[in-house]
């Protein structure tokens, strides 16, 4: 039997497991990441939980889990005080809580508001809720909640801060939703250069709303489900990686691929698999996340001239992915030309197999569901935890011993 299968069958037991069982959980803080394993956005606790109901600030938790799913630990994100970062929660879900790998490998990063938890919801708040960047390394030592993103706000609404990608921890993209009251210059698509709060920002495109956004071999590529874009689906975003204002055009963005049935683009996950001799940019497979309607994947491969779709959207059990917003795809360890694909969404995280190589039809096959959301929890986006860094890279941290010494706010 080949790996891969055997993989599909733990995640399937993984998932018994996790539905057969509460998941109600208290944390367990950890002080690193382990290589191999993934790290997904929480927000919410038993004291301030995320669910439907609630329209105030939840806190924002970095948990760690093994591919199959099986809890290992949890980095707390600052919810009070100069470097909180909190997030509106679903019951005002617009897609935030995305968290990306860095080019690098060696950070994820992610955004929210510099607001308290309990803080009435900042995606609706008239006035300075101020959104800020979060990135952290493969030790819990080196979490940054201080930089302030200077271009979101004040405004007669706040536009929706969605995530941040950054190459290497010194300057970063933030995206989201545009300010209605200020669509050229309030939101949208920024450049944050430097870290802190006195971190400069440019906005690149503040009349576009993003959903995700990241760089890959040096260009910017941008996945919405907005019209101020365009057609629904993944973009390039201009040349290279920009970093001055790029007016208020949307011809400065290629359309890589429309979506089948209208689909958003929530996530994006760009990578070259051996099958393929064609590439653009160093990529030659691309997947998306969509929720317009029935939540569903699609799969684009670059033909040598065009990035094409197979014109197929696999649902992602449409009854139990729910507000998909975090994608990872990798080449299989058997075999290269299968992808691994993980899919984050509010309820939990699931897997998924592609193996029909680079330019087949993605197979309409079922997703597994590897761990569920804590009760009353929410999870967000999810990446691959990084790798340990040098000694000589130079991140500002924010100090161990105060971040651990936070008690869980979760009942056992």
């Amino acid at each position: 039997m080949k790996s891969s299968h055997v993989i599909k069958i733990l995640f399937a037991a993984a998932s018994a497991a996790a539905v057969s069982s509460s998941v109600v959980r208290a944390d367990t803080l950890i002080t690193s990441f382990t290589p191999g394993d993934l790290v997904v956005l929480r927000g919410g606790d038993a004291t301030n939980p995320d669910t439907a109901a609630i329209t105030s600030q939840v806190a924002v938790y970095l948990d760690e889990y093994t591919p199959a799913g099986a809890y290992v630990g949890t980095v707390d994100v600052p919810s009070t005080g100069g470097t909180a970062l909190t997030l509106p929660g679903i019951g005002d879900f617009q897609h935030q809580g995305v968290l990306n790998l860095s080019t690098t490998g060696k950070l994820v990063s992610f955004a929210g508001y510099n607001v308290p938890v309990g803080s009435p919801d900042a995606n609706a708040a008239a006035g300075a809720d101020q959104p800020v960047i979060g990135f952290v390394g493969s030790q819990a030592s080196t979490l940054n909640t201080t930089t302030i993103v200077n271009s979101y706000g004040p405004g007669s609404a706040n536009p929706y801060i969605r995530g941040a990608f950054t190459n290497n921890g010194t300057s970063f993209y933030t995206f989201g939703k545009y300010a209605a009251s200020n669509a050229t210059s309030n939101g949208g698509l920024a450049y944050v250069s430097g870290t802190g709060p006195t971190a400069t920002t440019t906005t690149i495109e503040g009349f576009a709303d993003w959903r995700d956004v990241v760089a890959v071999n040096g260009q910017l590529y941008g996945g919405t489900g907005s019209s101020s874009v365009g057609a629904h689906g993944p973009y390039q975003i201009s040349s290279g990686e920009p970093t001055t204002n790029l007016g208020s055009s949307t011809s400065n963005n290629t359309l890589l691929g429309s979506y089948p049935g209208g689909q958003s683009a929530s996530a994006l996950a760009l990578l070259e698999l051996p099958g393929n001799p064609n590439s653009q940019n160093g990529v030659n497979t691309l997947y998306t996340i969509g929720d317009q309607g029935t939540p569903g994947i699609v799969k684009y491969s670059f033909n040598g001239t065009a990035w094409v779709n197979d014109g197929l959207d696999v649902a992602l059990n449409a009854n139990d992915v729910v507000n998909p917003t975090g994608l990872i795809a990798v080449a299989d360890p058997s075999n290269p030309n299968y992808v691994d694909l993980t899919v984050s969404g509010t309820n939990g995280f699931y897997t998924y197999e592609d193996t029909n190589g680079p330019t087949g039809a993605i197979p309409a096959d079922a997703f597994a569901l590897a761990a569920s959301a804590p009760t009353n929890e929410a999870f967000y986006g999810i990446a691959t935890v990084p790798v340990p860094e040098p000694a000589t890279l130079g991140i500002v941290a924010v100090g161990a011993a105060g971040l651990l010494g936070r008690r869980s706010r979760k009942a056992v």
